[in-house]
C-alpha cells in the first residue's frame, strides 16, 4: 500500500488554490471584504438592511470571486463564510459544481476544516461522494485528515466508504495507513451496520416468502432472526 505520510492526499486541492486571492487568505483585503459581506448578510436575516444594498454586497462577492480557482461558491465555502454561501446557493449557483480539477465546494469546506458548511451544503442538496479527478471524495480527505466529525456527518448524509482513489485507496485503506484508529473503528461500524440491515432485510423476505422451507426458516431463527407479527428484525443480528 502507497505510504500516505510521503503522498499527502490533499496536494491536488491545496496547489489548486494556491497562489490564489484564497491562499494568503489572512491578510489579504479580500477576506476583510467577505468578513464584511458575512455581517452584512447576518443583519439581512434579521432584516435591518434594504434589498438594494443587499444586492449591491451580493453583486461585489460575485465579482470579486469570478476569477479564481472554481466559482465564488468554491471560494467562500472554503473560508467558512456560511451566510454568503447559503445565499449563493439561493442565488442558484450549482452546488455541485467542479473547477478543472474535479474539486467541488464540499471538498473546499472539508480540506479546511468547515463543518458548519459542510452541514449546509449537504442539506441542500450537495453530493456527498462526488470525486474530483483523481478520485478523492470529502470522506476521503476528512479521513486523512482525522476529522472525526466530519467523518461521522458524511456516513449519515449516505457517503459510501468503498469507493477507491485512483491509488485504489478506500476510507478504511487511509485511516489504517495513517494510524487514524478512531476514524478506523467508526468506519469499520459504520460498515457492520450497514451490513447487518442489509442482511436482516434479505432475511425478513425470507421469512415472510411461502416458499420458504420449514429448515431454512429454523436455520434463521437460529442464526438470531424472528418472524415477529409486526415483522420486524429482531434485535440481534446475524451471528457469527
Amino acid at each position: 500500500m502507497k505510504d500516505l505520510k510521503n503522498n499527502d492526499l490533499t496536494t491536488t486541492i491545496t496547489t489548486s488554490f494556491r497562489g490564489s486571492k484564497m491562499h494568503n487568505k489572512d491578510n489579504s483585503v479580500l477576506h476583510q471584504f467577505l468578513a464584511s459581506a458575512e455581517k452584512e448578510f447576518e443583519m439581512a436575516e434579521s432584516q435591518t438592511v434594504s434589498l438594494t444594498k443587499l444586492r449591491n454586497i451580493f453583486a461585489r462577492v460575485e465579482e470579486t470571486c469570478k476569477n479564481d480557482s472554481g466559482t465564488a461558491l468554491h471560494f467562500v465555502a472554503g473560508l467558512g463564510f456560511a451566510r454568503i454561501t447559503r445565499a449563493l446557493i439561493n442565488h442558484g449557483y450549482n452546488i455541485d459544481a467542479q473547477n478543472n480539477k474535479g474539486i467541488t465546494p464540499l471538498h473546499m469546506a472539508t480540506l479546511f476544516g468547515h463543518n458548519t458548511i459542510c452541514k449546509l451544503l449537504l442539506e441542500r442538496g450537495a453530493m456527498v461522494d462526488s470525486i474530483d479527478k483523481t478520485g478523492k471524495t470529502a470522506l476521503h480527505i476528512a479521513t486523512y485528515q482525522n476529522k472525526e466529525d466530519l467523518v461521522r456527518l458524511f456516513l449519515k448524509f449516505g457517503a459510501n466508504q468503498m469507493l477507491r482513489t485512483q491509488d485504489n485507496l478506500a476510507a478504511a485503506h487511509i485511516a489504517t495507513n495513517m494510524n487514524h484508529t478512531n476514524i478506523r473503528d467508526i468506519l469499520r461500524d459504520d460498515f457492520a451496520q450497514k451490513f447487518f440491515a442489509l442482511v436482516n432485510q434479505e432475511a425478513i423476505k425470507k421469512l415472510n416468502d411461502p416458499t420458504t422451507t420449514r429448515g431454512e426458516i429454523d436455520r434463521l431463527k437460529r442464526a438470531g432472526f424472528s418472524l415477529e407479527e409486526d415483522l420486524e428484525p429482531c434485535n440481534s443480528p446475524l451471528k457469527f
